[in-house]
């Protein structure tokens, strides 16, 4: 997964499930998500500007 930002720091990127779990956190602008189910997921951007959420699908 990719995540575009208009800033030079790197964005913190957590992964969670559903129900609320974290799932996987990084430090970048990208993260590998190959290790999970297919399904929806919540994926939260931190950036200096804020906080972001967006539901998102991943797929097999």
């Amino acid at each position: 997964m990719l995540v575009k930002t208009y800033e030079k720091a790197l964005p913190l990127l957590q992964l969670y499930s559903l129900n609320g779990v974290l799932l996987k956190t990084t430090n970048d602008n990208q993260m590998l998500v190959s290790e999970f189910e297919a399904g929806t997921y919540l994926l939260k951007v931190k950036t200096s500007k804020g906080v972001y959420s967006k539901v998102v699908m991943i797929s097999e």
